[in-house]
C-alpha cells in the first residue's frame, strides 16, 4: 500500500491485522517447538559431558578441534541440548535395517 489516507483505512488495517495474524501464528508455532534456542537451557561444559557420556577433557578437545558445536559468550562455554542431540545422530555409524 503505497500512502495511507482516510478512504483506504479500512483496507490498511485489515492488511494489518493479517499480518499480525500471521506473526502470531509463527510464534506460536516456534513455542511448541521445544528445540529452539529461547526454551532451552544451555549446558555448562560439565553438563555436557555428562550428557554425553564423556570426560571434560574430551569434550575441550571436541571444542579446539572445532568438532562439536558449541557457543562461548563470553569466556565460558556452552552447549545446547538439541545441537549435542544432532552431534550425536550426525556421528551414527553403520545402519540399523
Amino acid at each position: 500500500m503505497s500512502e495511507l489516507t482516510f478512504g483506504n483505512l479500512g483496507e490498511f488495517l485489515l492488511d494489518l491485522k493479517q499480518q499480525l495474524e500471521r506473526i502470531e501464528k509463527k510464534l506460536n508455532e516456534k513455542k511448541g517447538n521445544p528445540n529452539t534456542f529461547e526454551q532451552e537451557t544451555p549446558m555448562s561444559i560439565k553438563e555436557a559431558a555428562t550428557f554425553l557420556n564423556l570426560k571434560e577433557s574430551t569434550i575441550y578437545n571436541l571444542v579446539s578441534a572445532n568438532e562439536i558445536p558449541f557457543h562461548k559468550p563470553g569466556k565460558r562455554l556452552c552447549f545446547y541440548p538439541s545441537e549435542l542431540n544432532d552431534f550425536i545422530r550426525q556421528d551414527k555409524k553403520g545402519g540399523s535395517k
